[in-house]
């Protein structure tokens, strides 16, 4: 890219500057975009859209402020840290906010907008400012943010409550070592009273500063800040300013803003009436006065369009490139804006929009200007909306500087002159919405985002690029498109040829003060002077001298024309002047010339004449010129040098030539003539090349270097959906708009935040819903060099030898020469010499040379195609290859002569292709004909005596026999038409040229013809070489229904050599009888023919076949006799006349004359119409009027005079009638018309023409019939209202008594759904008025150019159903994304206002898709069984919840669906056999497979039960007969075997027992865990550990549902529980609530647990608010107890709230997991698995481990036997697992243990009961080996710091409150508060913990296990007693177990409450933090509203009580509580 070349070089563009031409046409039509897929960010809630985006330049850090949240995210976009900012309840009205002190407002949850998000870099903090209690902000902290501190408790903090973002922008401004401030200008909202709209703020270092966020300077007679004043709200009532953009530059602070205009006098209501204006403020940053306040309008101007309204701006760096043309440095400001057209709808501005530059100088030097004028005591101080009057300027001797910051008088200033920037780039049609830009290269790159989403990508000043991407530049100064930058002449660095480099006669960085302009430089006057000379000395001129004389001639003879005469030549005498000039000096050098003069001649000829005109001419002629110039002039220029100069001279002179007579043209045209000067270019230049086999873009290329030209009509399809290309010339070279990628599929806008990653490869960019990184270069999407470098983008360049396209820094070795190519000139290319060679020859040697070729010395390939690949010879630029051999070549197509490959140089070094051309195979042989192979573009010679085409002449026998052009081939010659009777004997002779004489052994001339498909021969005799007759013969064909046959012919000689036949001669075979039956049609043949009407044989016939007479059209005054008339087409008619009656028949005459006068219908003269006479066939004509009484009657027809033989008679009746309406429907239409109106009556369908008038205007016919006539009314002319209804019939009038009723068009108001899907047919409801009139409406919508329609249904007068019309015309499942047509609209009749209806937002969401059943598409079921269709986008997202209509089918059989998202649920119908599925939903009807139903059972139910009963008889007959047998012998020996069986069970259970206590001693128990400590703990899930705490034994409690509700009140009642949800969120209802039912003796126990659990499920998403509430609760619990002198040690023993203490505190966490918040429980994350392994899980019932788990069943089988010795003496009879597989889903439950509930015993195994004490040493080894994990458990709950985790902040902050309430009430007594604090932790949570597992693991308790588990859990509470127990040999076992480890024990519990002391505090700020974080991980695992329904039973059940203790509570009475548990009751009570 560092290689520049001067542009043009055409003379070593070689051949490839046609290419070049192709690519510039193409690219014209290429729309570059780029599909790659983006990292992503989306927005977590639907509603809660994105806001502001801002990156960090340091750490690369994306930080996104959205509605409700602020999010941290990485630079690829993972979320790092989500930081909570609502909703929150609030009112607009409260102020000060609800956070400062009460408010008496309705409070609703409102949602925080984020308005303002800054990086104060210097403090690594973050600004965030909201909406939310009148627009407060919080200082975060960059790194997590964590509040630093949120500033709400003085007025200043206030900043504004407008809920809209776009509104506010700040400025952080620092000074080194001083306290930022912040600049921030916010709309205010009519609010002006409570907030300023612009001020300035302190920002000290310590966030905990009280002077955070106070003005600057603030006293009564000055501030820092400035506010709306009353009366311009007064004047102007929706007055306010939006802020768009600030920044800081130099000693300055700039906002850029959007307000109304305030005109002096004028008020304004009406927010559609106002006149916007942007502006700039300029403020100095060390003004706290606001003395310097400038306010100047700016804007930017294009042509007569003025773009005022403000959308987004960027402040960046110009750039060397830019710097220069705006005559600026690259390292000052530039500020880049973008503005929508004119000056109203600001909040819906339209899509012209334009984006434009304002160099901060310029704007500098403006306010400069602007004061010292207002100093100078000029003008006014033009600030109407802020002073409320002109006041005038103040004059002052005060010198005005740059850095002037104003005084206390001309204060605060305005101005009206606006500031005007640069318009760099307009788009018309899609709006731009955002801006950002950087430096590249000292190029500026402008990045823009449009509202449909998509980024476009502008480079600025591409002209100054020089050779660097000249290929592009070709392209854009070639063409001239509307939204450029106006100059005036185009660029041209150089005129080739000449030896030096000239300057630019258009550049100059002159700048009036009108603008930017541009002065004439003078050489091109003296470009070509020199003294005029002699044409006649051209010959004898060198070349050079011939060269400075044709430029000197032109230049001179146009500068000597004045230019009143130029001006009034007429455009056809321009044309002339023109193209002589450069057609006779041209032509007449061209063979004197060298070639390579040539296009330097005509680039100076062209350049000089244009250039010489005056700027107003050019414009004046070009409307006019453009076309016939570029057609005539290009032309006739380029045809006829193309076969005098060389072919690549030829390619260069039509690019240079194009390219310089297009950029001298003014760039204003309009669309159409833009493509007809495409059309125009591409007629002449492209077609022509391409006729003549020189243009290789006319084919589809198959080389890198090839592109194919599109055609005027691709061009202008393409150009209409989008397609833009800008003009680059003239400084400052206008922005350049190189790649369109659409970034968000939705087509949502982008916001104005975008921002740079810090490397700058990255550009991030937001919508509402989404943040996307996009790369600033995608420079992989262009797979050619020529698409590479003609892309624009000024990032990317090609790696030769590698073939890609990329930046410089990822090619390899690019500083090498010619490894990297930034221009386009030096895109590699090959010539490969020769081009083509024969089939027959193989292993030439090619000889391949490649243009700008890198260093090749690492080997080249030689490819073709897929045939071979040989190893080429290097030599320098030059390669060597051999074509393939003989076994290679490739087979020609039957049709073709011949066959491409593309021939591909590829490198040994890389191993990639880096050039191709087309390389071809031909055959001459293919050729049949002399002319195809002598003009094949082959070299091809024709054997005339071996009729052979071959590419060997050699091979001709005869020298004279070679032929080699056209004119030399043996061809027939057309002369007159041959035409031969049927059955008539005549020769054919035939003119022809070149005819060969046989020679030797070779057959003479044959005439072949194919009559019918019968081929027929007959001999020829050759005359000489240019003449041939077929001798004489007669022809016949069959059947009479062909007159007149062409058949075709050929000469042929020696049996089968064809003699050509260019002109396709036919011999026409005839026959005068086929279809002229009758003399009229045998007299009316062509006279050609001969043929003539025989009358005696009656037969038309040739005049030799007729012996009597024979009439023929040459006769004398010839007649046919005989007429007769066949059919009448309009046999009635009104009487006043004017019918037009169709006669047909035989014989009606051969001339109109005729005729004329001889018809009569009905008696009455019938006037015959000669335009639609047909001669002897048919007569037309009209009805005079009848005379009173004629009723009908016959037509009767004289052809010439009345004699019989030429009179005709009808046999039909013509009837006279009187037509008659009577009434009409319908009687009213649309006033746009288009209604289809039906008059009924009789005899309507009399006649020939029905006219209906509406009115004055013409009701369009359509159709009749005798009783009635439709037409379609037209447009209403005279607006609304009735009209009468006139019909005639022919020329009778009819009675005007009808009436016809225009009203008011159709119009649709609303839409419902406003989606569907792509395949449409969803139904839609459409509102409005007036629908009933429409008679057919319908449904459309255009989308990629395509229309589609659909029906609808009128309803009623308001309301339509109609069917969505599809998006796409088949069903396509592969369509994801979602998509907004481009048009969406109605067809009403005739009203075009509805075509387009831009009111709704309608999008299509994807086609549901589904997988198959199954792989083999049939899918086995079970009777009954469910069929699940799965699949994906099942239920759109659409908002509301709507659904789709499914419809499946079993067969013919419907089933009942279930949907979810990817699933469909069938219940299908009883059915058995096989039956195809199909599923149907809007347009999309879609087969899965089928379905096989087979039965279970193979037997019928009749069998079964017959065998089942007899069975059942059979089994109780042998169970009788074993009984009575066995009785007697039994009864003697059974209770002998009952003892001695009692007795040796007993002596095999003791010695058992023995063995197993001795094994256990020997064995340690880490061995049984291992395996299970590496599978983990079956821990619950939360919410069904939340459900066993709160709600033990019920499993599907309501508020694991949603709330549902009898009858039609489902939204009633969930209204009402909303406002009983705030009711229960303020604090004084709730204690009341709960105080008042402690007080009821009915509130029992479980009830208090049930209300407490209830209460905790509904604040589950506000745990903050919880933990407060239940502190007040505890708080006034020990107040209560001290007052009742209670002892303090039984204060927390019991809680009414108990039940559901716990359950508040765990249904934050589960065990395990770190921070269990709230007051009296918490729980450690350190509890060892081992610990709680060896005391719960071994003795689970049952979980469920998969198949594949890693725990063996060893290992199972292990923990089974060990945990069941602790309680089971039979635990050896049961270690065996059990295993029942699930067949369904294919997992295995393994039960370790068996249920003990359930007795597994046999029968007897326990007859005989044991001592008990027999276990007591079984009991002690037990002990003894789970002392070592009650001990790590003991140890686990009482230490603070266990295995690395820290302690929970619940349980310190916990202890430290009831610390608190300790010292507040003076208990210093530790064994109070330890008594406290094991209540509220280890005796409230771990001990329910321990003995109740199945709370927190997926576990069975048994009896046997709860009974081990209390013996620990006993132990635990006796360690957290403070008294002394003492035992004894009388006391229980569990308690003597662990007698010797308590005391230990206790002394763990004493330190682990004094080291929670020693821990540093927790603040009330991280404990909220923490508990907002858990609110946000558990706020939907239960339904508020079911919790709340559950609640208010109590709040109905004992309302009276509540309601009186509310009227007495101050606080509540204030808030008027009462009244709103009133209304909760009443509104609950409506419902109910």
């Amino acid at each position: 890219m560092d290689q520049r070349r001067n542009w043009p070089r055409a003379l070593d563009f070689d051949g490839w500057s046609v290419a070049l031409l192709c690519l510039f046409l193409a690219s014209l039509s290429r729309n570059v975009s780029s599909n790659a897929l983006f990292n992503t960010f989306h927005s977590e809630n639907r509603d809660w859209t994105f806001n502001h985006l801002t990156v960090h330049r340091g750490t690369g850090a994306v930080y996104v402020g959205a509605i409700n949240r602020v999010y941290k995210l990485s630079g690829n976009l993972t979320i790092l840290v989500a930081h909570k900012t609502g909703p929150e309840e609030d009112n607009k009205s409260c102020y000060p906010p609800l956070i400062v002190q009460p408010c008496s407002e309705v409070l609703t949850l409102t949602n925080n907008v984020n308005k303002l998000l800054i990086i104060d870099y210097s403090e690594n903090r973050l600004l965030a400012c909201g909406s939310l209690y009148q627009g407060v902000c919080k200082l975060l902290r960059l790194d997590d943010l964590f509040i630093l501190v949120e500033p709400s408790h003085k007025k200043e903090h206030y900043l504004s409550s407008v809920n809209k973002t776009g509104t506010m922008y700040g400025v952080i401004v620092r000074s080194e070592g001083e306290d930022g401030k912040l600049f921030i200008g916010t709309a205010v909202d009519g609010k002006q009273d409570y907030f300023p709209t612009l001020s300035s703020r302190k920002l000290p270092r310590d966030p905990e500063s009280s002077a955070m966020l106070d003005y600057e300077l603030h006293s009564d007679f000055v501030s820092s800040l400035i506010k709306i004043p009353s009366d311009t709200l007064a004047l102007v009532s929706h007055f306010d300013i939006f802020y768009i953009y600030g920044f800081a530059s130099g000693n300055f602070v700039y906002f850029l803003t959007v307000q109304p205009e305030t005109p002096e006098g004028v008020s304004i209501n009406s927010a559609s009436d106002l006149f916007y204006t942007s502006r700039i403020v300029r403020l100095c940053k060390d003004d706290p006065k606001f003395h310097s306040y400038v306010s100047l309008p700016f804007g930017c101007v294009k042509g007569d369009t003025e773009y005022r309204l403000l959308q987004a701006a960027y402040l960046s760096k110009p750039g060397e490139v830019l710097a220069r043309a705006l005559n600026i440095t690259a390292q000052e400001d530039v500020l880049f804006a973008i503005f929508s057209k004119g000056q109203k709808q600001y909040h819906h501005p339209p899509d012209d929009s334009a984006l434009c530059a304002f160099p901060i100088r310029t704007v500098n030097a403006h306010i400069k200007e602007r004061l010292q004028s207002c100093y100078q005591g000029e003008g006014n101080l033009e600030l109407n909306w802020l002073l409320g009057k002109d006041v005038q300027c103040t004059k002052a001797p005060v010198p005005i500087d740059d850095n002037f910051c104003g005084l206390d008088i001309n204060q605060p200033l305005g101005g009206s002159v606006p500031v005007d920037g640069v318009t760099l780039f307009t788009s018309s049609r899609d709006r731009m919405t955002s801006v950002a830009s950087y430096v590249y290269n000292g190029y500026s790159v402008v990045f823009v985002g449009t509202k449909t989403g998509r980024l476009k990508k502008v480079l600025l000043d591409l002209g100054e690029l020089e050779d660097s991407h000249d290929g592009f530049r070709m392209i854009l100064e070639a063409v001239a498109a509307p939204g450029s930058l106006e100059v005036p002449k185009a660029r041209l660095d150089s005129v080739p040829g000449m030896g030096t480099r000239l300057p630019n006669p258009c550049q100059s960085s002159s700048i009036s003060q009108s603008g930017l302009g541009w002065s004439q430089s003078s050489w091109a006057r003296g470009l070509c002077a020199s003294a005029e000379p002699d044409q006649s000395l051209v010959q004898s001129l060198d070349q050079s001298q011939v060269l400075s004389l044709v430029q000197s001639l032109v230049l001179s003879l146009v500068q000597r024309l004045d230019q009143s005469l130029v001006l009034s030549l007429d455009q056809s005498r321009v044309l002339s002047l023109v193209q002589s000039l450069v057609l006779s000096l041209v032509l007449s050098l061209v063979q004197s010339l060298d070639q390579s003069r040539v296009l330097s001649l005509v680039q100076c000829l062209v350049l000089s004449l244009v250039q010489s005109l005056d700027q107003s001419l050019v414009q004046s002629l070009v409307q006019n010129l453009v076309q016939s110039l570029v057609q005539n002039l290009v032309q006739s220029l380029v045809l006829s040098l193309v076969q005098s100069l060389d072919q690549s001279l030829v390619q260069s002179l039509v690019l240079s030539l194009v390219q310089t007579l297009v950029q001298s043209l003014d760039h204003s045209l309009d669309q159409s003539l833009y493509q007809s000067l495409y059309q125009s270019l591409y007629q002449s230049l492209v077609q022509p090349l391409c006729s003549s086999g020189s243009c290789c873009c006319c084919r589809d290329a198959s080389a890198d270097s090839h592109t194919t030209v599109p055609s005027p009509e691709t061009f202008l399809a393409a150009s209409t959906a989008g397609i833009q290309m800008i003009r680059a010339d003239g400084p400052p070279q206008g922005g350049i708009q190189y790649e369109v990628v659409p970034v968000f599929k939705d087509g949502s806008p982008v916001l104005r935040d975008m921002a740079f990653s810090t490397d700058h490869k990255y550009l991030y960019i937001m919508s509402e819903r989404q943040v996307s990184r996009v790369p600033v270069e995608s420079c992989e999407q262009y797979t050619t060099c020529q698409e590479c470098l003609s892309s624009g983008d000024p990032h990317c360049g090609w790696c030769s030898l590698h073939h890609m396209c990329s930046p410089r820094d990822r090619c390899e070795r690019a500083e090498e020469p010619f490894r990297f190519a930034g221009s386009i000139s030096r895109c590699l290319s090959v010539a490969v010499q020769p081009s083509s060679i024969s089939v027959s020859q193989h292993s030439l040697p090619l000889s391949l040379r490649v243009s700008d070729a890198p260093d090749l010395s690492a080997g080249v390939s030689c490819v073709f195609g897929n045939l071979s690949e040989v190893e080429g010879q290097v030599s320098g630029s030059q390669v060597v290859c051999v074509s393939p051999a003989a076994k290679d070549v490739p087979a020609i197509p039957v049709d073709q002569d011949w066959f491409g490959v593309v021939l591909q140089l590829k490198s040994r070094e890389t191993g990639r292709t880096f050039v191709s051309t087309e390389f071809k195979f031909y055959n001459c042989s293919a050729h049949q004909l002399c002319l195809s192979c002598v003009n094949s573009a082959f070299r091809c010679h024709w054997c005339k005596y071996r009729n052979l085409c071959t590419h060997d002449p050699t091979t001709c026998s005869f020298q004279e026999g070679r032929i080699n052009t056209s004119e030399d081939c043996p061809q027939l010659f057309p002369s007159e038409e041959i035409l031969i009777p049927v059955g008539e004997v005549k020769p054919i002779t035939l003119k022809a040229r070149n005819l060969p004489q046989p020679q030797s052994g070779q057959r003479g001339y044959e005439c072949v013809l194919s009559i019918q498909g019968i081929i027929h021969r007959v001999p020829a005799l050759r005359f000489n070489s240019s003449s041939v007759q077929c001798q004489n013969s007669s022809y016949l064909y069959d059947g009479m229904d062909i007159s007149n046959l062409a058949v075709d012919f050929a000469v042929v000689w020696n049996g089968n050599f064809v003699i050509d036949n260019p002109e396709n001669l036919k011999v026409h075979l005839y026959k005068c009888a086929a279809q002229r039956e009758s003399c009229g049609l045998c007299l009316k043949a062509d006279p050609k023919f001969e043929c003539g009407w025989c009358s005696g044989e009656a037969k038309c016939t040739l005049r030799p076949h007729c012996g009597s007479p024979w009439l023929h059209w040459s006769s004398h005054n010839v007649k046919c006799s005989n007429p007769r008339i066949t059919e009448i087409l309009t046999v009635s008619g009104p009487p006043e006349g004017g019918t037009r009656v169709t006669i047909r028949g035989v014989n009606l005459g051969l001339d109109f004359s005729e005729i004329a006068q001889g018809v009569q219908v009905a008696g009455v003269p019938c006037t015959p119409l000669p335009e639609h006479y047909v001669v002897a066939e048919q007569i037309v004509c009209e009805m005079g009027q009848a005379l009173p009484g004629i009723s009908s009657g016959p037509v009767l027809l004289c052809i010439g005079e009345c004699k019989p033989e030429f009179t005709a008679k009808s046999a039909q009746q013509y009837m006279f009638v009187t037509p008659a309406v009577s009434f009409l429907s319908p009687s009213r239409g649309p006033e746009s018309g288009g209604t289809m109106v039906t008059i009924s009556g009789h005899y309507l369908g009399a006649g020939s023409r029905v006219s209906v008038l509406l009115g004055n205007q013409t009701c369009e016919f359509h159709e009749r019939s005798m009783n009635e006539i439709v037409c379609v009314s037209a447009p209403s002319a005279h607006g609304l209202g009735a009209v009468q209804v006139s019909v005639s019939v022919d020329r009778a009038q009819l009675e005007r008594t009808l009436l016809f009723e225009y009203i008011d068009d159709p119009k649709v108001q609303h839409i419902e759904p406003e989606w569907s899907i792509a395949s449409g047919h969803t139904p839609l409801t459409v509102t409005g008025t007036n629908l009933d009139v429409i008679q057919e409406p319908r449904i459309r919508v255009k989308h990629n150019g395509r229309e589609f329609v659909n029906v609808c249904k009128v309803v009623n007068a308001t309301a339509l159903s109609c069917l969505a019309p599809p998006l796409t015309p088949e069903y396509r499942p592969g369509l994801d994304a979602v998509e907004r047509p481009d048009e969406f609209g109605f067809i009403f009749n005739n009203v075009q206002s509805l075509l387009v209806y831009n009111d709704t937002k309608f999008i299509y969401y994807p086609n549901p898709t589904f997988e198959m059943l199954s792989s083999t598409g049939v899918l086995e079921q079970k009777p009954g069984s469910p069929i699940i269709l799965k699949g994906r986008n099942l239920c759109p997202p659409a908002p509301g919840g709507a659904k789709l209509n499914y419809t499946v089918l079993i067969g013919e059989t419907p089933c009942a669906v279930t949907v979810s998202e990817t699933q469909l649920l069938c219940e299908p119908p009883t059915l058995s056999g096989q039956h195809k599925v199909m599923v149907r939903v809007g347009g999309v009807l879609f087969s899965p497979g089928s379905v096989s139903i087979v039965s279970d059972s193979l037997l019928t139910l009749p069998a079964i039960v017959s065998i089942a009963a007899g069975g059942s008889l059979l089994l109780v007959i042998v169970i009788i007969v074993l009984i009575a047998y066995k009785r007697k012998s039994r009864e003697n020996d059974l209770t002998l075997k009952r003892l001695q069986m009692q007795m040796d069970n007993l002596e095999s259970r003791v010695a058992l027992e023995c063995k197993e206590a001795f094994a256990e001693l020997q064995t340690d128990i880490n061995e049984l865990t291992s395996d299970l400590d590496r599978s983990g703990i079956p821990y619950l899930d939360y919410r069904t550990y939340a459900m066993r705490v709160l709600f033990p034994g019920i499993e599907d409690h309501p508020v694991l549902r949603e709330l549902e509700v009898q009858g039609n009140g489902q939204q009633s009642v969930e209204k009402a529980l909303k406002l009983f949800a705030q009711l229960i969120n303020n604090k004084v209802f709730l204690l009341t609530f709960i105080r008042t039912l402690e007080l009821q003796r009915s509130f029992s126990m479980r009830d208090r647990g049930n209300v407490a659990s209830l209460i905790m499920t509904g604040l589950q998403g506000k745990l903050e608010y919880a933990t407060d509430v239940l502190k007040q609760l505890l708080s006034d619990l020990i107040e209560k107890n001290l007052e009742n002198k209670n002892h303090p040690k039984l204060l927390l023993r019991r809680l009414w709230l108990e039940p559901g203490a716990v359950s508040w505190d765990l249904l934050d966490q589960q065990p395990g997991v770190p921070g269990i918040p709230l007051s009296c429980s918490a729980l450690p994350p350190q509890v060892s698995d081992r610990s709680v392994v060896a005391l719960v899980p071994k003795q689970t019932s049952s979980y469920n481990i998969p198949a594949s788990a890693s725990i063996s069943r060893t290992s199972i089988s292990r923990y089974d036997s060990t945990f069941r010795y602790t309680g089971s003496p039979d635990s050896l009879r049961s270690r065996a697992p059990m295993i029942t597989p699930d067949l369904e889903s294919g997992v295995k439950v393994w039960h370790l243990v068996k249920n003990h509930d359930h007795g597994d015993q046999k029968e007897g195994d326990r007859g005989s009961k044991m001592v008990s004490e027999i276990y007591l040493t079984r009991l002690l080894a037990t002990k003894g080996t789970l002392q070592k994990f009650v001990d790590d458990l003991f140890e686990t709950l009482f230490s603070t710091v266990h295995r690395g985790s820290a302690l929970p902040l619940a349980i310190k902050y916990m202890f430290d409150f009831l610390d608190e309430q300790a010292d507040k009430h003076g208990i210093h007594d530790t064994d109070v508060r330890h008594t406290w604090k094991s209540n509220c932790l280890p005796l409230r949570f771990w001990v329910n913990v321990i003995k109740n597992p199945q709370f927190v693991f997926d576990i069975h308790k048994g009896s046997i296990t709860d009974a081990c588990l209390s013996v620990v859990a006993q132990t635990f509470m006796d360690s957290c007693s403070t008294s002394e127990h003492r035992l004894g040999k009388d006391s229980p076992s569990n308690k003597l177990l662990y007698a010797k480890d308590i005391p230990s024990y206790k002394s763990w519990v004493e330190r682990y409450y004094a080291d929670i002391a020693k821990l540093p505090a927790i603040s009330d700020q991280d404990m909220n933090a923490y508990l907002a974080e858990q609110s946000r991980l558990h706020a939907v695992e239960f339904n508020m509203l079911s919790a709340l329904n559950e609640i208010y039973s109590y709040v109905s059940k004992y309302s009276e009580e509540l309601i009186g203790a509310l009227e007495q509570d101050e606080q509540a009475r204030r808030q008027r509580l009462a009244y709103k548990v009133e209304q909760l009751i009443g509104a609950m009570s409506f419902e109910s």
